[in-house]
């Protein structure tokens, strides 16, 4: 799906959506890049044309690091 961001937690059996299903992120037409943490610390980065987004609970809560920026 245009502008999600999946989430599995039992090695792909099966997936969240983050943006339509959780709703904690916003919709976006493309997400440009993503960045996850590999030592097992749950930050997750994300970008696109409305800023980037940073979890440190494995995606429970988001925060736009680029909010009022202008």
């Amino acid at each position: 799906v245009v502008g999600s961001l999946y989430l599995s937690t039992d090695f792909g059996e099966t997936w969240i959506d983050f943006v339509n299903d959780l709703a904690v992120l916003p919709e976006f037409e493309q997400w440009n890049d993503i960045a996850i943490d590999s030592s097992g610390q749950n930050i997750v980065i994300v970008s696109s044309y409305g800023g980037v987004f940073v979890t440190n609970d494995g995606g429970q809560t988001w925060q736009n690091t680029t909010a009022g920026t202008d």
